[in-house]
């Protein structure tokens, strides 16, 4: 089952509905929800709240298992993300501009500032392909049996002298 998040207009009133399949997300979900309602900061806008379900929803996709947000002092929300020793942050801006950071453990792998939600996502991709670049822990080696030396043995076929007795 999947996530599902839209932004709905009622009469110049902003609804926020979801379906959420897990109960994890839906407690993320609430959260961020809540930081239109109650946020010690300045409150963040409806399309930031949007924006920053959407990114929970495609954390939650790549397969990040630890998902968490904050608000942020000036209408921004932070989207936090761990997978192992992995950790992945977008902050939503109030223009809707993206920041992401990708860290592995205490080491900075990259950060940017300014995205568009695209460049965004492509950062995303990037982290999943040094997470699971990681995470594959074999070597590479090709092996060739000899000829007649092999464990597997081909078995004599009953079909061929069947095929042989009846020429077409």
């Amino acid at each position: 089952m999947s996530f599902h998040s839209q932004l709905v207009r009622s009469k110049n009133v902003f609804f926020v509905h979801s379906q959420v399949s897990s109960a994890p997300k839906l407690a993320v979900d609430a959260k961020i929800v809540s930081f239109f309602i109650k946020n010690p900061f300045r409150t963040p806008d409806l399309t930031v709240i949007a924006a920053a379900l959407d990114w929970r929803r495609s954390l939650s996709e790549v397969a990040f298992a630890d998902i968490d947000a904050f608000p942020g002092h000036n209408g921004e929300i932070l989207v936090s993300a761990i997978r192992g020793d992995f950790c992945f942050e977008v902050t939503v801006e109030p223009d809707l501009s993206i920041s992401v950071a990708f860290e592995r453990g205490k080491d900075l792998i990259f950060a940017n500032d300014g995205l568009s939600t695209e460049k965004a996502k492509e950062k995303l991709f990037e982290a999943m392909r040094w997470i699971w670049i990681s995470s594959v822990g074999f070597t590479q080696s090709t092996s060739m049996p000899e000829w007649g030396k092999s464990a597997l043995k081909a078995s004599p076929s009953k079909t061929l002298p069947e095929m042989a007795a009846f020429p077409s």
